[in-house]
């Protein structure tokens, strides 16, 4: 037996873009009681929830799901950006472009991520909200470029961004009831 149970936000602005939680309970029949087996974000349409959700997906292995959620924060014009807007949009489409240059990496593709760091660099020129995350995935770049090895391109990548933290976390603080980034949560690997 199970159950199902959705909560909703916060219900504060500084909580920033509500997202319901669906936890679920399974009967445990040896302590005879219900307990939590699974708990997992609920459908959300807003930019950012789309983005955590493509970030989840990387950190799982999952590169095919995160490639084609990175795609829609950069082009969904149906996504909602909360009160972030257009400048919002920018910045999220930027470091989503970034992701996509380390999941491509991830799955071996050196063309492809050659081809999102391209499409990167010429989306977000200077002084754009998105083009701080130029400069990170090229720092990854540069390096798996020459190294191909992961855990050393996200060291560089990770290098660049302890000098640059303010510039490239504080565009995906979305409130206090969202996830808050840190700067080793840039590059996973």
């Amino acid at each position: 037996s199970q159950i199902l149970v959705e909560g909703t936000g916060f219900g504060s602005v500084g909580a920033g873009p509500p997202r319901s939680v669906v936890r679920t309970f399974a009967w445990d029949h040896s302590g005879g009681a219900f307990v939590l087996a699974r708990e997992e974000p609920g459908p959300s349409n807003y930019r950012i929830h789309v983005l955590h959700d493509a970030d989840r997906a990387a950190r799982a292995g999952d590169h095919a799901t995160a490639l084609a959620l990175y795609d829609r924060v950069i082009s969904d014009d149906g996504l909602d950006d909360w009160f972030s807007g257009a400048q919002g949009r920018q910045a999220l489409a930027g470091y989503a472009g970034y992701r996509k240059v380390v999941s491509l990496a991830a799955l071996g593709d050196k063309a492809g991520a050659q081809a999102a760091l391209d499409a990167l660099q010429a989306a977000h020129p200077p002084g754009d909200p998105g083009a701080p995350y130029v400069g990170l995935a090229q720092a990854f770049w540069a390096d798996y470029d020459l190294y191909g090895d992961l855990t050393s391109a996200c060291a560089a990548a990770r290098a660049y961004a302890a000098k640059h933290g303010d510039e490239l976390l504080t565009p995906l603080y979305y409130g206090y009831g969202n996830p808050v980034y840190q700067l080793e949560d840039l590059c996973p690997f």
